[in-house]
């Protein structure tokens, strides 16, 4: 799992660097998000997932709350933030996310915790980052450029 984070982290990173700036806040239709605002979600839903990450890896009883993406987005103003410093927060991110799961141990890497009623594992959660990533990539391939 952390070696599709690493493959995930460096075609995402590669990805990211060859959008064209004019497609940056494009969005291919109103009340879709633009490509600033799927980075942002991306980044917001690696700080979310990760903190559930940790918390199960130290056996942390919680049942732990969702989220709404869309307010997330919403409350999150990008008016001033530059798409470079978007893709340096989540490049960071992600390598933060990496040393993370490099220092948990195997056993810590299958403790088990509840989200929204749902039971995971750190290492569910880092295979859900890697496929939430894929997900959002393709639809920018799709529908932004």
């Amino acid at each position: 799992m952390i070696y599709l984070l690493k493959k995930d982290h460096n075609n995402t990173c590669d990805f990211l660097r060859s959008i064209p700036e004019e497609k940056h806040n494009y969005t291919y239709r109103p009340g879709k998000w633009t490509i600033k605002q799927i980075l942002l979600h991306l980044m917001d839903v690696e700080r979310v997932f990760v903190y559930r990450a940790l918390r199960f890896s130290r056996s942390d009883p919680t049942d732990l709350a969702g989220f709404d993406q869309d307010d997330y987005i919403e409350n999150g103003s990008l008016e001033h933030v530059s798409f470079s410093s978007l893709y340096d927060g989540w490049d960071i991110m992600r390598k933060s996310t990496i040393i993370f799961y490099e220092m948990l141990s195997p056993n810590a890497m299958q403790r088990t915790g509840r989200a929204m009623g749902l039971e995971f594992t750190p290492e569910s959660i880092g295979y859900i980052l890697v496929g939430h990533t894929k997900h959002h990539i393709s639809i920018i391939k799709e529908k932004y450029l």
